[in-house]
């Protein structure tokens, strides 16, 4: 156990979030008139994420994004970088985009589930069978389909970039068998989906948002959660977990979301120069979330951390409950064609 460190990582990650580089915002002398009415004509694009400022994900939009969309656009664009839940849960960054509160978000699949029901199925358990189908998919028809559900709802979906294949961790004991997970307490996200699944191995769903994970596990709130590894490390959730299970169970892919009535709302030439900048934000955030998620897992054997890693043949009972309990839902509530779209690639 090393809840010795509770209170050091929380007073850590209120710093970080602080001081960190998660808000980044370059401000124009107002010493000339003309530097007044630069100012009045300047374009402001806030952008709230939930990951650590040291994730790939907050990297990619400061070191890509917003390098190419403020050099492109001539100046006519500035780009203001909100990391760490800086703009509050993920939820209010979804509703404040929608007002024009924010222009853009950063938000995982099951979150916008919550706006737009079918892409809660992104991240069923063992949807995807590998990282190639899951990027086939959601480049492909089944991604476009959910694209277009979503810009009616008045976003716009500016690329699938990657979270990756979601583990367990837990502080009571190693998860080799879906009975491991009996009566242990999970958090999860909000989300029918994720807490049916859980329900059905066993577990003790507890839904919150991510922001309230560290001190829910350091105050023994919850013994355990899923993420990927990339989200584990760079969050130190590691701290205070004693297990951790390679499952694979489920895709998470991070989507960047731009209100449609802000976006229609500039000059065609600044709608590209958007577009071109998230297609090379996303192709460094996949490259990155790849590398770090495969290079972690020595990083966790470095550590006193328990790792269990689950053969094909032991995931089959986790994946068996899946298609017996949160599969059967979202073919009811979805239909079997959009399941068949999404897992066309799978081996």
């Amino acid at each position: 156990m090393r809840k010795i460190f509770t209170l050091f990582m929380a007073v850590s990650l209120l710093v970080a979030t602080l001081l960190s580089s998660g808000c980044v915002r370059f401000h124009i002398s107002d010493n000339t008139d003309a530097d007044k009415s630069t100012a009045e004509k300047k374009i402001i694009i806030r952008i709230a994420n939930e990951v650590a400022p040291i994730h790939p994900t907050n990297i990619a939009l400061i070191e890509i994004f917003k390098k190419e969309v403020e050099a492109n656009s001539d100046g006519e664009i500035e780009v203001e970088l909100y990391a760490n839940s800086q703009k509050g849960p993920v939820h209010q960054n979804l509703e404040d985009v929608k007002s024009g509160e924010l222009e853009m978000c950063v938000a995982s699949d099951v979150a916008v589930g919550s706006i737009v029901p079918e892409w809660n199925v992104v991240g069923l358990p063992f949807l995807f069978t590998s990282m190639e189908s899951a990027q086939k998919s959601l480049d492909g028809e089944f991604g476009n389909r959910l694209d277009e559900l979503l810009e009616k709802e008045g976003y716009i979906n500016l690329g699938w970039g990657y979270s990756g294949f979601r583990e367990f961790s837990n502080d009571v004991r190693p998860i080799r068998t879906p009975a491991d997970m009996k009566d242990l307490r999970f958090r999860t996200m909000e989300n029918y989906y994720q807490t049916g699944y859980f329900t059905a191995l066993g577990s003790i769903p507890l839904p919150m948002t991510f922001s309230e994970l560290f001190m829910a596990l350091a105050q023994d709130r919850v013994d355990g959660q899923e993420n990927s590894l990339a989200m584990i490390w760079n969050n130190s959730l590691y701290e205070l977990q004693d297990y951790l299970t390679i499952s694979d169970h489920a895709w998470t892919s991070v989507v960047t979301i731009i209100g449609k009535d802000f976006f229609e709302s500039l000059s065609e030439k600044n709608q590209k120069v958007i577009k071109d900048a998230m297609a090379e934000t996303v192709e460094f955030q996949r490259e990155e979330i790849l590398k770090q998620n495969s290079e972690l897992l020595s990083e966790f054997t470095d550590i006193d951390v328990d790792v269990t890693i689950l053969t094909e043949e032991e995931k089959e009972p986790f994946r068996q409950i899946a298609k017996d309990s949160v599969w059967k839902m979202a073919t009811a509530e979805f239909g079997q064609e959009l399941l068949d779209l999404a897992t066309k690639y799978n081996e």
